[in-house]
């Protein structure tokens, strides 16, 4: 084990015949130098670290295999390879094997949600809509709510059909006017040619959010989740749908008037007995998007308390991404970056194409040549993280060097401390820090 390896023969003569200072040591046994007390070395030949065995540069790939046999994570890993080997570098070699190993990639936990990003707020009401479907009942319905005034319109549909949806859009546009802009999930029938002809016809961009990803178009969804809530209850109780939707288009917000009194600029007359000068119009736009922008602000505080900015990804970029939820990841390239932000399209490995958010996708680390086990020992002597006791410059190997009376000389004139006074210290005090370090337990010596 020892007696094929270069880096390993030049250890044990070291150990043999005595440790020089660093610089006079074998090149290939200078990574050792730091822990040199501790190495010795056995009858067959096998150099150990106190009871961990020092593994030679041609094992250490089998050892990592061993190591993360369970496949646990990095830190666990880092832990069972500290009880039993070492060699240099080797929790940087154990945290890059673990992490692009294709199996542990592949099955990898999802990303950390990102931080909001706040939609633009549209200048007047019915600028802006997002659409969805949700079925109630066994019935399909579309719904449908303005970015602005959060004016919701909920219309039943005989079918899901292009041309159905189609006719049940123009008799809300009918209504309201014709939008600016439509956001969707892009399924059908969003994604036909029927649709997409009509959005042209009529002047609507169609904004498509990324599938599989509700909080990209979270304004629609939290206004299906409380419209189906509120429809579901009614329904059981066997009250009227349409006065339960009356009742959600009233009702006005803590620092907003109600949805419909800011798309229609006046209060709707209901079964609440109310004073005829409050059916009267008013409306002030620019109060609405104020109000808007401060709940946008307390909704950051919270919402991106536990959030993160993942790293932004460029095209030809290999990475993982979520073919299906709950499914492991999936390997592909980025050939195409947004129109929307966090948006990525991405080709996989069979040649499909899929649009993702960044939510859903996570960098391809895995290299077919894992550079942790085929270092060289100048790499390793050249590592900037090869040794915690590694002299940092070439002043300091020079200070290594002198003489001691030089050194004295020098450490002297840096601490500007004549040496005499430093003589004349008899009894030093010790000063004990007063703060308690409690170790956690992973890094306890048992």
């Amino acid at each position: 084990m020892t007696t094929d390896d270069p880096e390993m023969q030049n250890v044990l003569f070291h150990i043999n015949n005595g440790w020089p200072e660093k610089k006079k040591t074998k090149i290939a046994a200078q990574p050792y130098w730091h822990c040199k007390e501790e190495l010795y070395s056995t009858k067959e030949r096998i150099i150990c670290r106190g009871q961990r065995l020092v593994v030679p540069v041609k094992y250490r790939k089998e050892i990592l295999k061993l190591l993360h046999l369970s496949h646990k994570g990095v830190v666990s890993s880092k832990i069972k390879a500290k009880e039993y080997f070492y060699w240099p570098n080797i929790n940087r070699d154990v945290e890059e094997y673990v992490s692009k190993y294709k199996i542990c990639q592949k099955y990898q936990r999802e990303n950390q949600k990102e931080i909001l990003i706040n939609p633009e707020i549209p200048g007047r009401p019915w600028q802006k809509v997002a659409c969805d479907f949700f079925c109630l009942k066994g019935k399909e319905h579309l719904l449908m709510i303005d970015y602005l005034s959060k004016y919701v319109e909920l219309k039943p549909l005989n079918s899901t059909t292009a041309q159905s949806v189609i006719t049940v859009m123009k008799s809300i546009y009918a209504t309201h006017g014709i939008p600016e802009d439509l956001v969707s999930d892009g399924g059908p029938p969003f994604n036909s040619n029927l649709m997409t002809n009509f959005f042209r016809e009529w002047g609507i961009k169609h904004h498509v959010t990324p599938p599989h990803f509700p909080r990209a178009n979270g304004q629609i969804e939290r206004a299906v989740q409380t419209v189906k809530n509120s429809l579901t209850k009614a329904a059981d109780e066997g009250k009227d749908l349409y006065v339960v939707l009356l009742d959600y288009r009233i009702q006005p917000a803590k620092d907003m008037q109600s949805p419909a009194e800011l798309l229609m600029g006046r209060k709707l007359r209901t079964f609440l007995p109310s004073h005829p000068d409050q059916l009267k119009p008013t409306f002030d736009v620019e109060r609405a998007r104020e109000a808007l922008r401060k709940r946008q602000i307390i909704q950051n505080k919270y919402a991106n308390k536990h959030a993160t900015v993942l790293p932004v990804l460029h095209q030809n970029a290999k990475v993982w991404f979520k073919h299906k939820m709950k499914k492991p990841w999936k390997q592909g390239t980025i050939i195409q970056v947004g129109p929307q932000p966090r948006s990525y399209i991405i080709k996989g490995e069979d040649g499909g194409v899929f649009r993702r958010n960044r939510f859903h996708i996570r960098q391809d680390y895995t290299e077919d040549d894992n550079p942790c086990w085929s270092r060289t020992v100048e790499d390793l002597y050249n590592s900037d993280a090869t040794e915690i006791s590694r002299i940092p410059n070439s002043s300091a190997d020079s200070q290594v060097n002198a003489s001691p009376k030089a050194n004295k000389s020098k450490i002297n004139q840096q601490l500007e401390v004549p040496i005499e006074n430093c003589s004349e210290q008899s009894n030093p005090v010790v000063r004990k820090s007063s703060r308690n370090i409690v170790k956690p337990v992973r890094y306890r010596d048992n």
